[in-house]
């Protein structure tokens, strides 16, 4: 049976918005009667079946096709299909009525897309369509009163016209939200946003919801007394970090991160932190993938919150932590946590911390700080030393302040400890003997390194560099149980490469290193870079060695006249009675930086003309 005239459908009319016209215009009865009349069940048009459509379109002079775009179609237990797009029953408000009171007030004007009778759009169904395209305007979003206001007939759910133009009074005018023109692309063929592209177009669209909530308000807020527009302002700036996948995530998620840890003594995990945005993806009962938005999350805790290794974090297990804060470390390794913030500050670690400052919201790399925990446990107080290298207390305590064998943490950052850990000692005797034969008895002639400082009248520290660096040819070893003793060397042949001296007032790098407590590196550097003059830092003097290679040596008044011209963090910090921290925030803040990072020169130094 064909209806003729054919009333054609409108675009993105919804299919009970087009039952209703075609009752009106044919029948002038409403949309149920008229089903009962041409015998359709209204859970057949509700549900889209497929037989039911095909008969409306052959009744109706539509096209199969163009009925499947007005409503959805059920592919199974709530998972859905609309214009290709596949999405679950959350992205459908079919618990609520939704309309514009501007579109349907033209209607009863005579004046609607559908002349004089009301139309309801499809799009109105969808949870992230908030907002009226063609009048834009909010619209109208209730509670169902009953069960048959859910097929949303609009000549059955929405008011009459004076209460419209009262609704109407009350609205404010207000942009689409970008979430809303995504969501509408999406059922229209558009893409263009690769990381939301790859999902569910309601999977992107809570993640979009879900992540501007939680950067927008307090992120253990009551989710249900959120308004319509609340969420609206969520879904459009969740939208913009979402757009541009894990990056723009973390971004969000560092900004919430911030914000919730203000002060250092702050206490708290993930949940905390990011509240109902974390409950929904580690507690929520889902039926249903929520969508790549909980790996990207779940990446950022554990690269910037410590997450205990065996914890079951948003749907995986962790085996291996990425990061500690001071208080886990202290926990794991049993070691004070004041003792833990002073040797990870101490290594550069963490960037910005404060030796005498604990602070609960930094981290740092977990396997890193575990190993530096594990130093400091093996590690032996310098008076152990002696026996433990088999030597005497002033050559231990030489060898461990030049740095040769390193202290627990080396003097990184300019702090020092007086421990040594027994596996650099192992190391350090294992590369003393992996150059050199191995005798029964030393040759004649033949010193082990300390008498052999004593008898050529020079450094064992600068005897041992020079067994390290293969300098000496003639190399004998005994019995390893000997220890630092058990290496023997010729005095001659060191004698041979000391014949060239360089001037004995001028510096070496270590001395100079020594003296502003930096880095061999960072020597280096000051003799190669430039200050603001245009003059090195440090002007070198080139001395030629026993194997023709030039080193550099210094001037001890170049040392000086660096020093008067620049002054070192700590010593500042001094100087002022402020803290390390505090001294290098306000040098911050009045945009003076160190004339070299840290991390190369082993120091902060500053030009005393800009303080």
């Amino acid at each position: 049976m064909a209806l003729l005239p054919h009333l054609p459908i409108l675009p993105r009319e919804s299919l009970i918005s087009y039952i209703s016209r075609i009752a009106r215009y044919h029948g002038n009865t409403s949309t149920f009667d008229f089903l009962n009349v041409i015998e359709m069940s209204r859970h057949s048009v509700l549900c889209a079946d497929p037989g039911a459509l095909i008969r409306l379109a052959s009744m109706t002079g539509n096209t199969l096709e163009r009925l499947l775009d007005s409503t959805w179609s059920s592919l199974g237990v709530r998972l859905h299909e609309h214009r290709g797009e596949r999405f679950h029953s959350e992205l459908i408000a079919g618990r609520h009525t939704t309309y514009c009171p501007a579109c349907l007030l033209e209607a009863d004007n005579g004046e609607g897309i559908g002349g004089s009778q009301r139309v309801g759009l499809v799009d109105w169904m969808f949870t992230p369509v908030r907002t009226c395209q063609r009048h834009r305007i909010p619209l109208i979003r209730r509670h169902n009163q009953s069960h048959a206001e859910g097929a949303q007939d609009m000549n059955f759910v929405a008011p009459s016209t004076d209460q419209l133009m009262k609704e109407l009074g009350r609205c404010s005018p207000r942009e689409v939200s970008d979430l809303q023109s995504y969501v509408d692309a999406r059922f229209n063929g558009g893409r263009g946003a690769t990381w939301l592209d790859s999902q569910q177009v309601d999977q992107a669209a809570r993640a979009c919801e879900m992540l501007g909530f939680v950067h927008l308000f307090d992120p253990n807020a009551d989710l249900k007394k959120l308004t319509v527009d609340d969420w609206d302002r969520a879904g459009h700036v969740g939208y913009q970090f979402a757009k541009r996948g894990s990056e723009g995530i973390h971004e969000c998620l560092a900004d919430v991160l911030k914000r919730e840890q203000k002060d250092r003594d702050v206490k708290g995990g993930p949940q905390k932190v990011f509240g109902k945005l974390y409950k929904w993806l580690q507690y929520g009962q889902h039926k249903k993938s929520v969508g790549p938005i909980q790996e990207v999350v779940r990446e950022f805790v554990l690269d910037r919150m410590h997450v205990a290794e065996g914890t079951i974090l948003l749907g995986q297990r962790v085996d291996r932590s990425k990061v500690h804060s001071v208080a886990s470390l202290a926990a794991k390794s049993g070691i004070h946590p004041r003792t833990i913030n002073r040797l990870v500050v101490g290594a550069g670690l963490i960037e910005e911390g404060d030796v005498g400052l604990l602070d609960a919201r930094l981290v740092f790399e977990a396997e890193a700080g575990e190993r530096l925990a594990e130093s400091f446990l093996r590690a032996i107080p310098i008076n152990q030393l002696p026996e433990a290298l088999n030597c005497n207390r002033t050559q231990a305590e030489v060898l461990a302040r030049e740095g040769v064998i390193p202290s627990v943490m080396n003097g990184a950052g300019g702090i020092r400890t007086t421990r040594i850990d027994l596996d650099e000692v192992e190391t350090f005797l294992k590369k003393l003997r992996s150059y050199g034969r191995v005798v029964e008895l030393p040759g004649d002639g033949m010193l082990d390194m300390i008498d052999a400082a004593q008898a050529v009248r020079f450094s064992v520290v600068k005897i041992v560099r020079m067994v390290l660096r293969r300098e000496l040819k003639n190399i004998e070893l005994i019995d390893a149980g000997k220890r630092f003793r058990s290496i023997f060397v010729d005095p001659e042949e060191i004698r041979g490469k000391l014949a060239v001296k360089p001037p004995e007032h001028l510096m070496s790098k270590q001395a100079v290193a020594t003296r502003l407590g930096a880095s061999l590196y960072g020597v280096s550097l000051l003799a190669r870079e430039r200050d603001d003059t245009g003059n090195l830092y440090l002007e070198p003097v080139l001395v030629r060695n026993g194997r023709g290679k030039d080193e550099q040596f210094f001037e001890p008044d170049a040392v000086k006249a660096f020093m008067s011209r620049h002054v070192e963090l700590s010593n500042m910090a001094s100087e002022m009675g402020v803290s390390v921290r505090k001294a290098s925030n306000g040098l911050r803040n009045r945009g003076i930086e160190p004339i070299l990072p840290i991390s190369k020169l082993g120091r902060s130094y500053y030009r005393r003309a800009q303080i």
